[in-house]
């Protein structure tokens, strides 16, 4: 074998269109499709409504699915593709899938979540600019502070490490001269969805998000 093969961790039932897990030597004799690496497992692909609007980002497992079943589409023929190496030759899956059915999203409130504000900030202290994914080295700060009128708003929260959080104490930053990287905003929910679900943007998937980000 290869060095650069990795063993296949996942496949795809051709009778239910699932995604299994089982181990490896159950795998030949069971009439699977696909026997799929752990090089796939950071996938993402694009989901756009029929309309082309987009509605989220979902996982490869999901997309093969979706697309199995008939229920998404590539919204055009030369979208760039994964390559999933599969027993009887490669599959394409689309950066980008389309369902072949328009659906009805309802409105869903944007909370101002502890996780939100991080996602939103991108993980990082707008004070000093150190970044992180450990939930427990980052606070949320209040800018203008909560015991002198501040509210638990998008625009009044914002990511701080425990450093300048404690720096800051009961202070806004102009009068503590720590200024704010970013200036704290309202996104939209597409936005929070973004920022949570994924740390990479494909260029495939531009088109897109420029009509909405």
């Amino acid at each position: 074998m290869p060095k650069n093969i990795l063993i296949p961790t996942y496949c795809v039932c051709l009778n239910t269109h699932t995604i299994l897990h089982k181990p490896l030597p159950m795998l030949f004799n069971m009439g699977f499709l696909f026997l799929i690496g752990e090089y796939m497992r950071d996938r993402k692909v694009l989901l756009l409504n029929a309309s082309e609007e987009i509605l989220k980002i979902i996982d490869w497992k999901r997309a093969v699915v979706l697309q199995l079943r008939g229920k998404a589409v590539a919204p055009y023929r030369n979208v760039n593709k994964y390559t999933i190496k599969g027993k009887d030759g490669d599959y394409d899956l689309p950066h980008v899938l389309m369902l072949t059915r328009y659906v009805h999203v309802p409105y869903k409130e944007n909370i101002p979540s502890r996780l939100n504000i991080f996602a939103r900030d991108k993980w990082t202290c707008q004070y000093c600019g150190k970044g992180t994914k450990n939930k427990s080295s980052l606070t949320i700060d209040h800018v203008m502070p909560k015991s002198r009128g501040g509210d638990s708003s998008w625009t009044n929260l914002t990511t701080a490490c425990a450093r300048c959080n404690t720096l800051k104490a009961n202070k806004t930053p102009k009068e503590c001269r720590m200024n704010l990287h970013k200036k704290p905003y309202r996104p939209t929910p597409l936005q929070v969805h973004f920022s949570r679900a994924t740390s990479v943007i494909l260029d495939s998937w531009t088109p897109w998000l420029k009509k909405v980000c």
